[in-house]
């Protein structure tokens, strides 16, 4: 007999899966203060916090929300990083 194959079972590392994170939720809960709280960035950290408030998850339609924060997220491309003030 030899050694089990790497493959099997018992040998396999299984990670959770990460909960569902986007670019904005990494600006506003990362970045946001780690930038001293730019007021440029206000807009982005609004969207997103409305885009993950329990209200509009349970309306259920949340692609305008998200649309608005990807209209943000190409303002704040478009301008110097990291944003000024």
């Amino acid at each position: 007999m030899g050694a089990p194959p790497t493959n099997s079972a018992r040998h396999r590392t299984f990670r959770p899966t990460p909960p569902t994170c986007t670019g904005g939720d990494l600006i506003t809960y990362e970045g946001w203060g780690a930038l001293a709280r730019p007021q440029t960035l206000r807009p982005l950290v609004d969207k997103t916090e409305a885009y993950n408030d329990r209200a509009a998850t349970r309306r259920g339609d949340r692609k305008p929300l998200a649309d608005s924060i990807v209209t943000e997220a190409g303002r704040l491309l478009a301008g110097p990083w990291p944003p000024l003030g």
